[in-house]
């Protein structure tokens, strides 16, 4: 548990008035794809397997669900990607195509 002193503009990332404190206090709410370990290295968080093949990656999504009950699908995950803006490491990414309701 922390606190914070003032008022986050916005919860969410991929907003432009996204700050630093936007992100600390968003990254634990959202899911993510991968997380980082305390040694930098990076587990799979949603991702159930993730294959590549030159510059071309295929996820597959483990089974989750939303604080709602709803499925995470790959378009959400395509969703946030065609929203993310830096410092996101999504918004590298220059397309992303859904194949399947887990991929």
């Amino acid at each position: 548990m922390f606190g914070v002193v003032g008022e986050v503009a916005t919860l969410d990332p991929y907003s432009p008035a996204a700050s630093d404190l936007t992100l600390a206090l968003a990254r634990p709410i959202y899911p993510s794809l991968f997380r980082f370990l305390p040694d930098g290295t990076a587990e799979p968080y949603l991702a159930a397997s993730l294959e590549t093949s030159g510059r071309v990656a295929m996820i597959e999504l483990d089974r989750a669900r939303w604080s709602d009950g709803r499925p995470i699908t790959a378009r959400d995950v395509a969703a946030s990607i065609r929203r993310a803006r830096p410092p996101s490491g999504l918004a590298r990414i220059t397309e992303a195509r859904v194949v399947g309701p887990r991929r």
